[in-house]
């Protein structure tokens, strides 16, 4: 298939609270790619729902939107979100089995209806936007999964990591969601052991889209926020993408435009500018016993992912204290 007919997605994985929405938003300053936000959720809290874009307008209101909805379907009234929303789970179950459809007449008819259904919103904001990238910051593997299963489009991963820990006391923060502007609203939260195994399990998920990526790529939040640009720079050198220009980024301040964003974290709705800064709260306030436990539960990951570095000098001892102390 000629490249003039595939959509190219860059598509964020790995667990949640790990940075993602910031490098979503950056990675839409650059020319040739627009930010969706998490675009698996474009059913329940686009539709159904109708949060608040990242304009800050609800999703039906939304001009990009509504002309993507009528590029891709003919109207919002056309679209079967709940049935999509069905769809989406058992579709998912299949995939996420690590099994690859060869054709379409491998495919249920149940299958093909929700690949044809993503299929038409991508090519959709491919036309509206007129960008050669599309972001997704859905993060979920199976999501991947589906996306690498779709001919027609090229799939490209930025596997984010972020310390264990970091993502662990982040899912104990209580924060408001503002996109559900009708009442006031939480973003989910987990427990301390849940989240550490959570991040073992679907960072384990992630690297397997490094075998049906056109380009796939390793990035660490933590690199990410204390050097911006070669950060950005190395990951579109492991990407196989032609390094772009990064004028929007001066030192740690970056200057943003509005994003269209279907879901994310809060900080989606920063508009004009953005002062990058890593969130290291949980170094100083998360329990040490929590932070043992994670330790101890995720270390094989950390260490592999380069968190125990010599030239790591914030967490290159906490493991040898934390196994002497057990």
């Amino acid at each position: 298939m000629s490249q003039a007919n595939t959509n190219k997605v860059l598509l964020i994985a790995g667990p949640g609270r790990s940075g993602s929405t910031l490098l979503d938003m950056l990675l839409g300053q650059i020319k040739g790619f627009y930010s969706t936000g998490e675009l698996r959720f474009i059913w329940s809290r686009g539709f159904a729902q109708n949060e608040l874009c990242g304009c800050r307008k609800p999703f039906r209101e939304c001009e990009f939107w509504t002309e993507v909805i009528k590029e891709a379907f003919g109207s919002f009234e056309k679209v079967d979100y709940a049935r999509m929303e069905k769809l989406r789970d058992a579709v998912e179950h299949h995939v996420s089995k690590g099994l690859s459809i060869k054709s379409e007449s491998e495919m249920p008819a149940s299958h093909k209806e929700y690949f044809d259904a993503f299929l038409n919103l991508y090519r959709a904001i491919h036309k509206i936007s007129g960008r050669e990238f599309i972001i997704d910051s859905s993060k979920n593997t199976a999501h991947g999964f589906v996306l690498a299963n779709i001919p027609q489009i090229d799939l490209f991963t930025a596997h984010l990591i972020r310390d264990s820990r970091a993502v662990a006391y982040s899912w104990r923060r209580e924060k408001i969601r503002p996109e559900v502007y009708w009442e006031q609203k939480f973003m989910g939260q987990r427990k301390i052991l849940s989240s550490a195994v959570r991040w073992n399990s679907l960072h384990k998920l992630a690297e397997k889209l490094q075998q049906l990526s056109k380009g796939y790529a390793f990035l660490r939040y933590e690199d990410l926020v204390n050097n911006p640009k070669t950060s950005l720079l190395q990951l579109f050198n492991d990407l196989g993408i032609k390094q772009p220009a990064l004028d929007f980024i001066d030192g740690f301040h970056a200057n943003l435009s509005t994003s269209h964003t279907v879901s994310g974290n809060p900080v989606r709705f920063t508009n004009k500018e953005i002062n990058i800064k890593p969130d290291n709260e949980w170094q100083h306030a998360m329990a040490k016993r929590h932070k043992w436990l994670v330790t101890l539960i995720t270390w094989p990951l950390l260490l592999k992912y380069g968190y125990f570095r010599r030239e790591d000098p914030k967490n290159k001892a906490e493991i040898p204290l934390i196994l002497k102390e057990n």
